[in-house]
């Protein structure tokens, strides 16, 4: 097989104690990448590296994010110069994610980080944006990698409307030149002898002729010759269509009261309650193993019990196996279906499927997962549940799905440790807490009288942190302080 150039760069330089963000869209080499890095730092005597990849096989988010954990762990026991992650928050839960975020932030050494989670890019000192075959470096974390592509973006759509007037203007002086050649073919259209035609002197007419056809050729290969600027991709919002959104507007269509949710006869939650009017976007929150699949799937199963009558239920999670391999992308999506196909076709292109006539059988895995989600998402239900609906999504796959569920007319459960993401689309949450399900609200109303002074602590410790002038020794003494007053409470 041919090698392929996934992208070009003149030059990279990395300084000490960085941490680079790699972004881009599925495929255009972030991995491959990152393996070529390892691969040209094992040739190296005076340079150490861990890599952490990652980790693609399904398994169930307790499971990998004990496998992801032990991985960070070694990685970060070899105390190397320079670490490479792929994609490392995926499978960890909230927690975790919190206890890498530290452990990232304390690293003295290099960091190239492959990673779709905003809070982890928003780490780097450098993002590295792969697009269109080309790497650029942008200075900042990801909040101001954004204002900046957001200038960049700006100024390539004035580059290219200008260059757009500018091939307008000469293709209407080829069409030009082309009919004044045609005119003084034809003589303005008078038939002429030839000894008309030298006595009027038409010899001089058919040298104006081809210098005319020369100067419209000439023009069409100046036209070739430019070096094009592409049209700055904008997103419409998706328009979702619900004809019988009436018929729900301010009716509770999912209510669950004191249910105990057990698994292996072990309770994960005790004395369940939720109540979710049509409309209502929550967001269901949780270690892994605290009950939160557990908890959709009982609703799931006992549909009848918890569920009004007549309301239809889309339910994604990545083990989830419902594609027929022998149809079209298009048609997997677009089956019993009420979406107008403009819809569809904004889904699909959101999730990333440009070949809408591939079958499922040629599909990836990655593919396969997206394609299950676009036809939960495309379902004419009125409920959606989505259970780590982003694990994997590049950024702008992401942003599309975020777009779809803020749209989105319904109902939503959704299971997600992207917190950036979850509050984006959700309205409300619910947090599973030493085995009961409760509202994050009430937790800080109901602590005890340490909460006030816990916020003090943190908010002091943010402003040390970002204080040259403060020392180390009285950065870990407030620490050790907020340390004991959780401790307290717990």
């Amino acid at each position: 097989m041919q090698d392929r150039t996934l992208f070009t760069h003149d030059k990279l330089v990395i300084s000490q104690n960085k941490i680079i963000g790699i972004v881009g869209r599925n495929g255009v080499g972030k991995t491959t990448f990152l393996n070529n890095i390892a691969s040209i730092i094992k040739k190296k005597d005076n340079e150490s590296y861990s890599y952490v990849q990652q980790l693609l096989e399904n398994t169930n988010p307790i499971s990998g994010g004990e496998k992801v954990k032990t991985a960070l762990l070694r990685a970060f026991d070899t105390r190397s110069d320079i670490l490479l992650l792929d994609e490392p928050s995926a499978n960890l839960d909230e927690k975790h994610c919190k206890w890498l975020i530290q452990k990232l932030y304390k690293f003295e050494g290099i960091i190239l980080m492959v990673s779709h989670d905003i809070a982890f890019l928003n780490l780097a000192n450098e993002i590295w944006l792969i697009n269109n075959n080309k790497l650029k470096v942008y200075t900042g974390n990801y909040e101001s990698y954004i204002k900046l592509r957001k200038k960049d973006e700006e100024k390539r759509d004035q580059i290219y409307k200008n260059q757009q007037r500018q091939i307008k203007h000469l293709k209407n002086e080829i069409i030009k030149r082309k009919q004044r050649a045609y005119r003084l073919k034809k003589g303005n259209g008078k038939r002429m002898t030839n000894s008309e035609k030298k006595a009027s002197g038409r010899t001089s007419h058919d040298g104006m002729e081809r210098k005319m056809q020369a100067g419209a050729k000439a023009i069409e290969k100046r036209i070739v010759r430019m070096d094009l600027v592409h049209k700055v991709v904008t997103h419409k919002p998706i328009k979702f269509i619900e004809i019988h959104k009436e018929l729900y507007l301010r009716k509770t269509i999912l209510k669950m009261k004191n249910q105990d949710i057990c698994i292996n006869n072990k309770i994960l939650i005790n004395k369940a309650t939720i109540s979710l009017k049509y409309g209502n976007k929550l967001w269901l929150r949780g270690n892994n193993g605290a009950g939160k699949t557990t908890l959709v799937q009982k609703i799931l199963r006992e549909r009848d019990k918890f569920i009004s009558e007549k309301i239809d239920v889309g339910y994604f999670n990545q083990d989830l196996k419902q594609i027929n391999p022998t149809v079209s992308i298009w048609n997997n999506a677009a089956v019993g279906s009420n979406q107008p196909n403009q819809v569809i076709y904004a889904v699909l292109g959101g999730l990333g499927f440009k070949k809408i006539n591939q079958k499922g059988q040629e599909l990836s895995g990655g593919q396969i997962v997206r394609l299950q989600l676009a036809k939960v998402l495309l379902g004419n239900n009125q409920i959606l549940i989505l259970d780590e609906p982003t694990n994997y999504l590049d950024l702008d796959t992401k942003e599309a799905l975020k777009d779809f569920l803020e749209n989105y007319p319904g109902t939503l459960i959704l299971i997600s440790h992207d917190q950036e993401f979850a509050r984006s689309v959700t309205d409300s949450e619910l947090l599973i807490s030493n085995k009961a399900l409760v509202s994050p609200d009430s937790l800080i109303h109901h602590s005890s009288a340490n909460t006030g002074e816990l916020i003090k602590l943190r908010l002091q410790l943010d402003q040390q942190i970002n204080s040259p002038s403060v020392s180390f020794d009285k950065i870990q003494e407030t620490k050790n302080k907020i340390k004991k007053l959780k401790n307290i409470d717990n």
